[in-house]
């Protein structure tokens, strides 16, 4: 589901998308892939739902977004690696 952001969603939010049959959630994911796709690019999306991983109504800042990413970091690398190996095949 897209966000016109440039927001935060919150845990409420993310919770009712995925409710609602959402597989991600994201502030501008939703319009990148169509301009994207308007040009004729294949895509890929990795969107970072805030609300599921924080799981707490406290309100979602920068800070802690990056933060969060950067403990992150080490794991997505890993599966990065896996992905693009298992992509070339």
């Amino acid at each position: 589901m897209g966000r016109t952001g440039p927001s935060y969603e919150t845990s409420a939010e993310t919770i009712a998308y995925r409710a609602m049959g959402a597989d991600c959630v994201g502030m501008s994911t939703v319009p990148e892939a169509i301009v994207a796709a308007q040009v004729g690019l294949r895509i890929m999306c990795l969107s970072f739902a805030c609300g599921i991983i924080k799981e707490t109504d406290e309100e979602i800042d920068h800070d802690w977004v990056c933060k969060t990413i950067y403990n992150m970091l080490p794991k997505f690398i890993s599966f990065m690696k896996v992905f693009f190996t298992k992509f070339e095949e």
